[in-house]
């Protein structure tokens, strides 16, 4: 509820052109950033960069059967290709879980936190990586959650709840 009695309006989860825009923007600079990282893990040894690409593919595999099965706007989502493949699977209703959170954040850290060690070594790299992830990370948050319907997801919860009281 808003500070004047009345409940929130939920934003549409219909197809709009320019959460989609952002969306696949916010792929493209999460996907982008990870280039850096299996180029140095590559030249240290290829079992690294094999090791990072199944880390990714587990993250991956994560978000999209943990989190985007659930979400309601899974058949218009801003990021298209995660909104397509929950398309597929079995659909999920109700909130998200502790646990069901903490494995998507766990699996997200691990590809981001186990190039470090080689990458620190490339400042270039380095700062590629963090500056494509944090690029990713803004365009959701700022501009895809700002136009998504998901009432489960923290983040439309907080953004949502925040914009409520002011």
């Amino acid at each position: 509820m808003s500070g004047n009695g009345t409940h929130a309006v939920k934003p549409p989860c219909g197809r709009n052109l320019t959460a989609t825009i952002h969306g696949v923007i916010s792929m493209i600079c999460l996907g982008t950033a990870f280039a850096p990282a299996l180029a140095i893990l590559f030249r240290h040894t290829a079992r690294a960069g094999i090791v990072e690409i199944v880390l990714l593919g587990i993250a991956a595999a994560t978000a999209v059967s943990v989190f985007c099965t659930k979400c309601s706007c899974r058949a218009s989502c801003a990021h298209v290709l995660p909104g397509l493949v929950a398309n597929i699977l079995p659909n999920r209703k109700g909130p998200y879980t502790v646990t069901e959170l903490g494995a998507v954040m766990v699996m997200f850290a691990l590809p981001a936190l186990f190039p470090q060690v080689w990458l620190v070594g490339n400042m270039a790299f380095f700062a590629a990586f963090w500056i494509l992830l944090a690029a990713g990370a803004i365009e959701i948050v700022v501009y895809v959650c700002a136009r998504c319907g998901n009432g489960f997801c923290p983040v439309h919860r907080i953004r949502h709840q925040s914009a409520n009281t002011s």
